[in-house]
């Protein structure tokens, strides 16, 4: 409640680990998707933790905005480091809910005793010359509801402003009558009726269910306009009397006024909202004066949350589509219009036919709009229309010869290119970024640019060309001082090496980050080392040792919240079940990987999940459980536009359709996973579609003449890229085709 933007969770995490950053020298950078801000902080409290001790107060935790889990809260870790002393309250409901679950010492504020209540009167009545006789005192302090501070403190309130002695008695009584604190302030209210509507009916309700429906409060002059006539404000005789008698029970946030309390929120909804009619009504009363503003930050905070209240879905989309508006609310809060998206989206609202003018047109509108409907269309899935605006922007970029702007436009299109899967693309776009980055001396730029591209060298099976990138960039790193960022490369080049069957080294390389992430106190970090050494170890066949890095892994990632890394840990564990022939303890873990990875709508660990589950139910020989999974996988892929994860379910298909003795509907998919892979420049896809082929039209077919240039052109592209796994299975194949050939 320390200002108008403290109930925002969001807000909240990130003050807080701006402020471990300056205290700690923490390097990172603040995340601002909302998912990957709850799992770094997480993170950063282990990396606070290991710098120094910490105490985290965190007062009113129900006082948060119910959005995105906030009360359960989502965002806080399960597990606190030994270092990190955390101190929350709240009242009862959600949070408090959440904590008794998770088995937290608690202390309960107890009520006040009849000592304490009576000390309590006579002292607060006293700052402002004012008692009680002895007899009220007693009266009031041996009341049940009296044990409640609040309740007491309200209730001495309204007998200090009520100036008629001798109906004192009376009044009492009428307060004492009341068993809840919410029950008192509707008494309340009905006093404020009395005593200050004579000039202008309805005055009381009209000002509180404002302050009921506003998301942060409202500012003294905006409540006076909505309040007021004609073109004219509520005249301040009629609010100020009223205003200084509920003082007590309001509070002023950054010039915003609103409730201190939900007890007085809960009170005006049961006297003046006991409808959903009469609850949106409100909402579009206070979403009809931010309409007619100018936009700021007031605007921008308070318009599009009033409509969503107000279930006014039509009125919020126009808003949305705006340009002006969307442009201004994206800079304050782009995780707002995200959630707004995602509420219109639940009833039907569809934002790519909402943002067809600018697909369609985009010259028409500023650049700076096409950018952020362009980022919000890739954050939000929509890859294909994305591209279109990064494309349509780098050739404005080129024409005006606005290099920076062309060279950041050029990473994000390049980054949804290799999401789609069309590799070759990506990699040229990340060439010319980089080309860009060094004439504009941007080094950050261009070793973000460069990691990508060894990346994509990887899905492209270059493993040679990935691995000496790699080395380049850290060794620039290494030269630059940039410690805090050698990690990603690190793992990068660790994988390059387990690719090619250079275990010893990648588990070297992966010890190094280990230790680097130890030392900071990164769990997150240290997990994902720890994953990927075990993943080595499980190439070895050291399955125990595997298993044992792989179940710290889980605990880390448990510990911090990292709903991600559990997937994929979960994951990992069943591969190695499957190998020891553990087939119903791989598929349970799989089930908690698929199940998770729903949860946090992780499409690419659901995919793998799904394409895991189907090899070991064909394995057990379970076809039509296999087909109906990879066909899922097929179907999801093809939904999300990730071409290579559709081209390797029609490949698990083509193996069913072919133990099927259905070699001419299996020869068709295959044939169609080589389009795919050919489409998308995946040449160690190519080569295992070619020897997919050859080998059916070989041993299924009896075709050993049309099997016997498919396989030579696999085995030469996997000469050519190394790929030595292939190799080492085509040589064979090759040499008993050609000698019955001969």
């Amino acid at each position: 409640g320390s200002s108008a933007y403290s109930s925002d969770w969001a807000a909240m995490l990130r003050r807080i680990m701006g402020e471990f950053k300056k205290r700690f020298d923490i390097q990172q950078e603040i995340p601002e998707k909302p998912d990957v801000l709850r799992a770094d902080f997480a993170n950063w409290l282990h990396i606070a933790a290991a710098k120094g001790r910490v105490i985290l107060i965190l007062e009113a935790l129900n006082q948060l905005e119910d959005r995105e889990g906030a009360l359960d809260l989502v965002w806080l870790p399960p597990i606190i480091p030994p270092n990190i002393r955390l101190i929350l309250s709240t009242l009862p409901g959600k949070p408090l809910d959440d904590l008794l679950k998770r088995g937290w010492p608690n202390l309960n504020v107890k009520p006040l005793d009849h000592k304490e209540r009576k000390n309590i009167i006579v002292k607060y009545l006293a700052q402002y010359t004012k008692e009680l006789n002895p007899v009220h005192i007693k009266q009031i302090g041996q009341s049940e509801q009296t044990a409640n501070p609040l309740y007491l403190k309200a209730l001495l309130e309204e007998l200090r402003l009520f100036g008629r002695y001798e109906q004192l008695d009376e009044r009492i009584n009428f307060y004492l009558k009341a068993k809840t604190i919410p029950d008192l302030y509707e008494k309340i209210l009905t006093r404020y009726e009395d005593d200050y509507e004579k000039d202008r009916k309805g005055l009381v309700r009209d000002v509180m269910c404002c302050f009921w429906a506003t998301r942060k409060g409202l500012a003294e002059s905006e409540l006076l306009d909505i309040l007021g006539k004609d073109d004219s404000p509520l005249p301040n005789a009629h609010w100020s009397p009223l205003y200084l008698a509920a003082e007590q029970s309001l509070v002023i946030r950054s010039g915003l006024i609103n409730f201190s309390h939900d007890y007085l929120r809960q009170a005006v909804r049961n006297i003046y909202l006991k409808t959903e009619d009469n609850e949106q009504t409100v909402h579009l009363s206070v979403a009809d004066y931010f309409s007619n503003l100018e936009i700021s930050k007031r605007k921008i905070d308070e318009l599009p949350w009033q409509l969503s209240q107000a279930k006014s879905w039509e009125r919020l989309k126009d808003l949305l589509i705006q340009p002006l508006f969307f442009t201004s609310a994206w800079v304050i809060n782009e995780f707002d219009l995200k959630a707004y998206w995602t509420q219109l989206e639940d009833h039907n609202y569809n934002k790519v036919s909402a943002y067809q003018f600018v697909l369609e047109h985009p010259e028409q509108a500023d650049k700076s709009f096409v950018w952020k409907i362009a980022t919000l269309l890739r954050d939000t899935g929509n890859l294909n229309e994305a591209i279109l605006l990064r494309e349509y922007l780098a050739k404005q970029y080129r024409q005006a010869e606005d290099k920076q702007n062309l060279a950041h436009n050029l990473g994000n299109l390049a980054i949804i290119l290799q999401e789609l899967g069309r590799t070759e693309e990506a990699f040229n776009t990340h060439k010319e970024e980089i080309g860009l980055c060094l004439e504009l001396n941007d080094s950050k730029g261009f070793l973000t640019a460069s990691n990508n591209q060894a990346l994509i060298l990887q899905t492209q099976g270059k493993v040679e060309e990935s691995r000496q990138l790699l080395r380049e960039i850290i060794d620039l790193k290494k030269k630059a001082g940039e410690v805090a960022s050698l990690a990603p490369s690190l793992s990068n080049l660790a994988y390059c090496l387990y690719y090619i069957g250079d275990y010893d080294e990648s588990i070297e390389i992966l010890k190094e980050i280990e230790h680097i992430s130890r030392t900071d106190g990164n769990k997150e970090g240290l997990s994902i080392s720890l994953e990927n050494q075990a993943i080595n170890l499980q190439s070895l066949k050291k399955y125990a040792a595997a298993m044992k890095l792989h179940k710290e892994v889980e605990q880390i990632c448990r510990e911090i919240g990292n709903k991600r890394g559990l997937a994929v840990s979960l994951g990992n564990q069943a591969l190695i079940l499957r190998e020891m022939g553990k087939f119903d303890e791989a598929i349970k873990l799989h089930k908690e990987e698929e199940q998770i990875s729903r949860q946090i709508k992780n499409r690419r660990i659901l995919l793998s999940s799904l394409g895991h589950q189907g090899l070991i139910h064909k394995e057990q020989g379970n076809l039509d459980t296999a087909l109906r999974l990879f066909k899922e996988k097929e179907h999801l892929s093809e939904v999300i536009g990730y071409r290579r994860g559709q081209a390797i379910a029609l490949e698990y298909e083509a193996s069913i359709l072919s133990l099927r003795d259905s070699p001419n509907a299996a020869l068709k998919l295959y044939r169609q996973t080589g389009d795919i892979f050919k489409e998308i420049g995946d040449q160690n896809g190519i080569a295992h579609s070619l020897a997919n082929q050859g080998e059916l039209l070989a041993e299924k077919m009896g075709k050993p003449h049309e099997a016997l240039p498919l396989l030579k052109e696999a085995y030469r592209i996997s000469k050519e890229n190394n790929f030595n796994y292939l190799i080492s299975q085509l040589e064979p194949i090759l040499e008993t085709i050609q000698s019955k050939l001969d």
